[in-house]
């Protein structure tokens, strides 16, 4: 994931943004699930998700990868109120 973001989210336009956007927000929201009732099947669901980007990264397909990355993400960002 570190090559991920180095080599492909760093380079885009965008890219500093979101992953300042990222660090700034992740702990927030790892804080307020580990609050929840439901938070191991929240991480369980995120864990899927993150393998799930992992294979896209393996087999090249970037794009897609940053883009299921960031729907999980402004989900998370939704329903855990760091919007």
């Amino acid at each position: 994931m570190r090559k991920f973001r180095d080599e492909y989210i760093r380079r885009l336009p965008e890219g500093a943004m979101l992953i300042e956007d990222y660090y700034r927000t992740a702990p927030v929201i790892v804080e307020r699930i580990k609050s929840q009732n439901d938070s191991h099947e929240v991480f369980q669901k995120l864990l899927t998700t993150l393998r799930e980007a992992v294979r896209l990264i393996e087999t090249g397909c970037y794009s897609e990868a940053l883009a299921l990355c960031e729907r999980e993400f402004k989900s998370l960002k939704q329903r855990y109120g760091c919007e």
